[in-house]
């Protein structure tokens, strides 16, 4: 495993590859954590979840998203919604980023009939590199019109994740992430992440990013899902 994410035959081993490692074991214990409860439940819980993206440097700081999510039903067999999104990021300096989102998508209401919803973002992020680890915390509010409910259901999202960078094509990640009610009295804590996975970088244009998320709901109804994600995008030459 080290010398997947590292790139290194086994017997050059440095601090570097130490790190590495510790930080491979660690996802890997995690991903099969995570594998087994698919396979564990592989009828009721498991879903698919894809996105394909183009981004464009289109100022000095600010780079444009724009792409189109689908969700596919637990058993992976049709898909559930398609979902248009378009986003800007700013980054006014190296270890900061600020970003807005809106996110269109048709929903199957109770009578059978598709009704549009979207959902608006706003993101703060911070990145810290310690040695070969970036650090990044995120976080986001983000709202939206839920079918048949007559106030917006707004979210408080904070996302710790910890990426590795390894000389490769390949960045290992893990990632934690709460899901808040700011509109609950007292405030609801809904749900809980639990990510693994890895950047990949094909070509300096395409990349491809892969994770398995374990999502658990914490409000009390017991619902756990697992997810596998697979998120394409491609990046358009800086001018």
């Amino acid at each position: 495993m080290t010398w997947i994410c590292s790139g290194r035959p086994p017997g050059s081993q440095s601090s570097f590859t130490r790190k590495t490692d510790v930080f491979c074991r660690t996802l890997a214990l995690i991903l099969a954590w995570i594998s087994l409860g698919w396979t564990a439940h592989a009828e009721s819980d498991n879903q698919l979840w894809t996105s394909a993206a183009v981004q464009a440097q289109v100022a000095a700081m600010l780079k444009a998203d724009a792409g189109i999510l689908a969700r596919y039903d637990q058993n992976a067999t049709e898909v559930e919604r398609l979902m248009p999104e378009v986003k800007m990021t700013l980054g006014p300096v190296d270890w900061l980023e600020l970003g807005v989102g809106v996110r269109a998508m048709s929903v199957r209401s109770k009578s059978g009939d598709r009704e549009p919803i979207n959902r608006q973002h706003a993101v703060v992020g911070l990145e810290h590199d310690v040695g070969p680890v970036e650090v990044a915390y995120r976080f986001q509010y983000q709202s939206k019109h839920e079918l048949d409910e007559e106030e917006l259901v707004n979210r408080i999202r904070n996302r710790l994740m910890l990426q590795l960078d390894t000389g490769t094509s390949l960045k290992p990640l893990l990632a934690v992430e709460l899901f808040t009610d700011p509109n609950s009295d007292p405030v609801e804590q809904k749900k809980l992440r639990v990510s693994a996975g890895s950047r990949i970088k094909i070509t300096r244009r395409h990349r491809l990013k892969l994770r398995l998320h374990h999502q658990s709901s914490l409000d009390g109804d017991d619902e756990t899902e697992r997810i596998l994600c697979v998120d394409y995008t491609f990046r358009f030459p800086k001018k």
